[in-house]
């Protein structure tokens, strides 16, 4: 939620996800799965939430030293494309 605070998106990035392997099963995190997201009423009369995926790229390189330090996961790897 801090980091929501203060980004500055540089480029529009999308499909923004991390897989990993955990006790031998592969694993993905989205930007939803930790509310890596934006408000938006685009095309719509109410409020909605969206996936964030440049915010999710920018810390993803610490989401991934998380999983190695409190989960022990060795393998993960991150995907993104650039819109």
């Amino acid at each position: 939620m801090e980091y929501k605070k203060t980004f500055i998106e540089q480029y529009p990035v999308k499909l923004a996800h991390i897989e990993f392997i955990y006790n031998d099963i592969v694993y993905a995190i989205y930007p939803m799965n930790v509310s890596a997201t934006y408000t938006t009423s685009f095309m719509s009369d109410e409020e909605y939430e969206v996936s964030w995926d440049a915010l999710f790229e920018e810390y993803q390189r610490e989401i991934r030293k998380d999983l190695e330090r409190e989960l022990d996961v060795k393998h993960s790897r991150y995907f993104g494309m650039l819109d």
